[in-house]
């Protein structure tokens, strides 16, 4: 559901992010201590920072308008909230809690940041060799 770069490294990084989130919303649900909260809170904002260092040749935001998941407008919209918030939230994650885009749709479009990720990656060990 987030932003990722081709190398092994951050797909365990974003499996595990994915893993955690949606076990946080999951556990959320039926309620939680708020000692839970900050655990999961801890957890999910150091993965953030790790999955913020992963490089990418396109944006997430850009990739879901591409695909349809999202309207200009409301990527817009989204942006707006990530820039204002404090909570260091992903992209993904503001789209998912404004019910603005799906997790699937989120997933597929992180994939499709990896894999231009790796083309991008293949271009230029190729180019290095000629």
């Amino acid at each position: 559901m987030v932003a990722i770069g081709e190398r092994p490294v951050s797909k365990s990084i974003a499996r595990e992010f994915d893993e955690l989130a949606s076990s946080y919303r999951s556990e959320c649900a039926h309620g939680i201590p708020m000692s839970v909260h900050e655990r999961y809170g801890r957890q999910l904002d150091s993965l953030r920072k790790k999955l913020r260092s992963v490089p990418t040749p396109c944006r997430l935001g850009d990739v879901l308008r591409q695909m349809g998941a999202v309207d200009e407008n409301r990527l817009t919209d989204a942006l707006g909230v990530q820039a204002a918030s404090e909570n260091g939230k992903l992209l993904g994650e503001i789209l998912i809690d404004l019910g603005w885009a799906s997790e699937q749709a989120i997933r597929q479009a992180a994939e499709l940041q990896a894999a231009a990720y790796q083309e991008t990656e293949a271009s230029v060990v190729g180019a290095s060799r000629e």
